[in-house]
């Protein structure tokens, strides 16, 4: 069922014939403007049911052609930004935890090195790789395990996420320093940083990835839907729908990341037969 808002009018009763209709519902009135009421567009296309089951199913947890890495031939990688709290001592306590950035590929190598050498099980270094928006060094433990660790570096000539705070989805979030400063751009980053959010996990998907009309200055959203199990009413779990924007600044590339509720509903999954409650 849709959960577009369509304001509808009921015709009069007989015996309340006298009663005047609500504004915007053909009264017309002695203004001579004619009131209409705008119909709200549905922010996905997705019905509740349809939201519902994805969530229950984790199937699809993005759209198709959202960002997405390659997986490994083999054994599995933990990949991850160097923040400054990883290489700068006790830099929690006085700035907020970031990832770094540097466009000197020896600096970069430099933080990589420390991180192995600082971490229980050191890691050898067996390859590097290089990409428009990070440096990437790919270290294997000296263990049997066939995992490997993908620690990556921010280019600032992309991305600066100094002045953000990861421990917050909401507020500053760095700057872009591509130019010309593009849509794809904005696009990119909010799509990647979801993949190291809380939001790349069961019970959440990703319905909606799109750019927002926002003049010269670039700005991407992400509409998501997230599970809470038995927070609805009458034992049923509660489905959130929200959005998540990446908004920037045309002069400086400043970005600001925000947040706003959509709607929620709730629903049930029966051994797998899903179904929306209360309808």
């Amino acid at each position: 069922m849709s959960r577009s808002i369509l304001r509808l009018c009921a015709l009069p009763l007989l015996g309340l014939a006298a009663l005047a209709l609500p504004a915007g519902c053909g009264s017309g009135g002695d203004s001579g403007v004619e009131n209409s009421v705008p119909q709200v567009t549905r922010a996905v296309p997705q019905s509740d049911l349809e939201i519902a089951r994805l969530l229950y199913t984790d199937s699809a947890r993005t759209p198709a052609d959202f960002y997405s890495e390659p997986p490994l031939a083999s054994g599995y990688a933990a990949t991850f930004h160097i923040k400054n709290s990883d290489v700068q001592a006790l830099v929690a306590a006085a700035d907020p935890v970031h990832e770094l950035c540097t466009d000197d590929w020896n600096e970069a190598l430099g933080w990589s090195e420390a991180v192995a050498t600082s971490e229980p099980t050191y890691s050898d270094l067996t390859s590097t790789n290089t990409s428009e928006q990070y440096y990437e060094f790919v270290r294997a433990r000296r263990t049997t395990s066939l995992a490997i660790e993908q620690m990556r570096v921010y280019r600032c000539a992309f991305l600066d996420r100094n002045g953000a705070d990861i421990s917050r989805l909401t507020g500053t979030a760095g700057h872009i320093n591509k130019r010309p400063l593009e849509i794809s751009a904005v696009q990119w980053t909010l799509e990647y940083s979801w993949q190291f959010s809380a939001y790349n996990n069961v019970d959440n998907v990703v319905l909606k990835s799109a750019h927002l009309d926002s003049g010269a200055s670039p700005a991407h959203e992400l509409i998501l839907a997230a599970l809470s199990r038995v927070a609805g009413t009458g034992g049923c779990d509660q489905v959130r729908v929200f959005a998540w924007s990446y908004r920037t600044d045309a002069t400086s590339g400043q970005l600001t990341s925000a947040q706003r509720g959509l709607w929620t509903f709730d629903s049930r999954n029966d051994q797998g037969s899903v179904a929306l409650c209360g309808r």
